[in-house]
């Protein structure tokens, strides 16, 4: 069972992981450091959300696997899935009842299932065990 922090969406734990590892992948480029010491590198320097976030069960394994996507690509899916964020955050203020929460609440299901497809697209069909495999079924993507 996926287990968010304290006022943490699929959402944003997904923008998160994929900001983290578009830092670890400049880390790596940058340092010319491994992913493994780029990772623990921007670990000694966590704090707030990114913490929480690494903190999580499978957030090492999701960002390896998110590391290996290109750079522009990464930056692109990092955009996305914010927007999703921005768009549902706004969309549950204006909603007038239920029903337009409830709609807000799919639309946001379907930008995380495909922003976690894009991931599964550079890994060879699958996600890694932990968060993002958790996010992906707690979304009911297919």
């Amino acid at each position: 069972m996926l287990e968010l922090p304290i006022a943490a969406s699929g959402l944003s734990i997904l923008a998160s992981l994929l900001s983290i590892g578009r830092s670890v992948k400049d880390l790596m480029a940058t340092q010319n450091l491994s992913t493994d010491q780029a990772l623990d590198k921007f670990k000694g320097n966590a704090s707030g959300t990114n913490a929480e976030v690494l903190a999580m069960k499978g957030s090492d394994s999701a960002i390896k696997s998110i590391v290996i996507i290109p750079g522009q690509l990464l930056d692109q899916l990092v955009s996305e899935i914010n927007g999703c964020v921005d768009r549902q955050v706004e969309a549950r203020k204006k909603a007038k009842n239920q029903v337009g929460k409830d709609k807000a609440d799919r639309a946001a299901a379907v930008c995380v299932c495909s922003g976690l497809g894009s991931i599964k697209l550079h890994n060879s069909g699958k996600l890694p065990e932990g968060t993002l495999r958790d996010l992906w079924k707690a979304y009911g993507c297919n």
